[in-house]
């Protein structure tokens, strides 16, 4: 009884319970409250959200510009190619015509 109430193994007891209370303290600092995580995940899931929200404005663009090069190929051929190619057919009628 005498060895277990001297001072040098109180103290070391005592050092060992203050090193197991910080061991333990740092342990429960680590943790999150239920709180917190449904904070984190409401958080998270916003940021999804608005990422795929992004993601799908990013694919409209995207769409409305394959759609306005498409028009303007569209056009080039109309415009452009169609009535060059009816200028070179009445140039060859005529040069035919003329033969």
């Amino acid at each position: 009884m005498a060895q277990s109430e001297s001072p040098q193994n109180v103290g070391q007891l005592w050092h060992l319970i203050e090193r197991e209370l910080t061991d333990v303290k740092r342990r429960l600092d680590s943790y999150v409250t239920k709180d917190q995580f449904d904070a984190e995940k409401r958080l998270l899931e916003a940021r999804i959200s608005a990422a795929e929200e992004k993601i799908k404005e990013l694919n409209r663009a995207a769409r409305q510009e394959q759609s306005s090069r498409q028009q303007s190929r569209r056009e080039f051929v109309y415009k452009g190619i169609i009535p060059v190619l009816a200028l070179i057919i009445a140039a060859l009628s005529l040069f035919a015509a003329t033969k």
